[in-house]
């Protein structure tokens, strides 16, 4: 990995930050200088639009402003500002970084003499700090709480100085055996990290198998480890190539929540996200009836009010996207159509902040949804909610996509003469987009449909040369599948005789 030069790092730091942290960093700097003209905000904002840093045009820009005369002591504050922010903002979803908080504010407490008002946090903390695991901060919480009681003249009495002494101990051991597990993966790390330096290739060490991270034989209470194992498993997780042996690590990690040893409302993103690895292997196994129950877990998640954390609407955008893409391939239109409500409440929604790749990627997979429960209108509503950069190519394909699915509806509401016009564009999009699946199958469906409405001498008059000969090429694997689509067309329309259909 490159280091950043030193004047880099601001820059660095500013383009990796979402969106919603921008605006946090935004209402902050407001709150600590609040003039209309905002220097933090304004040098900010200019970092931010370069995607790469070019310091000579920064400062050309504010030439001749109070920014240029104190641009290296802004320039500093500004990357401290940011660090604050992003501290604040990670405070709820980051555990540990709300224990050390507290841990601050108790310091503060202590040197006014507020020793009561001290101990009822460090209650809070020593909760927090348990569930989660962070053994060092709870030895400081205990030595915390025995200052604060010894400042009070309360000092505890030999049978409870002993306890104390006791869990100090059992917290020590426990650390050092968390230390041996950190090791370990240090050097899992360092033996991945040589390969890729000499084959350019990840190989984790072949014999990795979940008996390395059983339980060690010494007998130590592992309730305060819990955190550390969950990350001792993540990271054999991301460094094994073995499918199968990945997933185990992934019913480990399910299991720590499932069992109560880590707490979901604690640690959500850990446990939604664990959801999805499991949803993704059994997606790859065809394991539907599964894919259902987890998919149910994560309903059950997301719907429970009492979880809140920043990025619940983003995973949550995600988790419908994959519900979406299930229903489509199960071709289960009862559910499709339930899950087009669910999608357009959410994605229509002004409230909804959503990442651009992610929004669209969820308004394609909704303009699917639409067509196949025959929502036209509905299916153009989507596409024109779409935010495309078309000079960007990870947007391409979708692009290509949004083209396809138009002339769809085109065809589908028998409107040639704009399926007509729209043909470059259905040429170009399907020499581009990645469409040999389910976009020609959906294509050669709306072509079926339309042969048995019109006949051949209809669809004859529509120039679509290179789209008809790239249909033919699945006309043969796909005839089972046009039979049985017919044959749930016809049942399903009533504005066409079935049986001059059928005939």
């Amino acid at each position: 990995m490159t280091k950043p030069k030193v004047q880099n790092y601001l820059h660095e730091l500013i383009k990796n930050l979402s969106q919603t942290e921008k605006r946090y960093f935004k209402l902050l700097a407001k709150q600590q200088t609040p003039s209309k003209k905002n220097d933090y905000i304004r040098l900010f904002e200019e970092i931010d639009k370069q995607e790469v840093f070019n310091e000579e045009a920064i400062k050309e820009k504010f030439k001749g402003t109070p920014i240029e005369k104190r641009y290296p002591s802004l320039k500093k504050y500004l990357y401290e500002l940011v660090v604050k922010s992003l501290t604040f903002y990670n405070a709820d979803t980051l555990p540990s970084v709300r224990v050390r908080r507290i841990i601050d504010a108790v310091e503060i407490l202590q040197n006014k003499g507020l020793y009561h008002q001290a101990l009822r946090k460090l209650k809070k903390a020593e909760e927090l700090s348990n569930e989660i695991g962070l053994l060092g901060s709870t030895q400081e919480i205990k030595r915390l709480k025995l200052h604060c009681l010894a400042k009070m003249n309360e000092f505890p009495n030999w049978d409870e100085l002993s306890a104390f002494k006791h869990d100090q101990a059992k917290l020590s051991k426990a650390i050092q055996l968390n230390n041996e597990i950190y090791n370990n993966n240090l050097d899992m790390l360092a033996i991945s990290n040589n390969k890729q330096a000499s084959s350019g290739i990840v190989e984790p060490q072949n014999n990795l198998r979940l008996k390395d991270i059983t339980q060690p034989k010494e007998k130590i209470e592992l309730k305060h480890n819990k955190l550390l194992y969950y990350n001792s498993l993540r990271n054999y997780y991301e460094l094994t190539n073995n499918l199968v042996e990945a997933e185990k690590f992934v019913d480990k990690i399910l299991l720590l929540f499932h069992s109560n040893e880590l707490q979901i409302k604690l640690l959500p993103t850990k446990y939604i996200h664990a959801l999805f690895f499991k949803i993704n292997y059994l997606k790859n196994q065809n394991k539907n009836n599964e894919i259902a129950l987890f998919l149910e877990k994560s309903n059950i998640f997301f719907n429970d009010n009492t979880i809140t954390y920043y990025s619940k609407n983003s995973d949550y955008g995600y988790f419908l996207n994959i519900e979406q893409e299930f229903y489509l391939i199960q071709n289960d239109l009862n559910k499709i159509f339930l899950q087009v409500k669910k999608v357009e409440d959410f994605v229509l929604n002004k409230r909804t902040k959503l990442g651009t790749s992610l929004h669209n990627t969820l308004l394609i997979n909704l303009a699917w949804a639409q067509l196949r429960c025959g929502r036209n209108k509905g299916v153009l509503g989507s596409l024109k909610n779409i935010i495309l950069k078309s000079d960007n190519l990870d947007y391409q394909n979708m692009i290509h996509s949004k083209k396809l699915l138009t002339t769809i509806v085109y065809l589908e509401s028998k409107n040639f003469e704009l399926f007509e016009s729209s043909s470059k564009n259905l040429e170009r999009a399907l020499q581009k987009c990645d469409a040999s699946n389910d976009i020609l199958k959906e294509l050669s469906k709306t072509f079926h449909k339309l042969l048995i409405c019109f006949g051949d001498d209809t669809l004859q008059k529509i120039q679509f040369k290179q789209l008809h000969n790239r249909l033919e090429e699945i006309e043969n694997s796909e005839n089972d599948m046009k039979k049985e689509f017919i044959k749930s067309w016809v049942k399903n329309k009533s504005d066409f005789s079935r049986k001059a259909i059928l005939n």
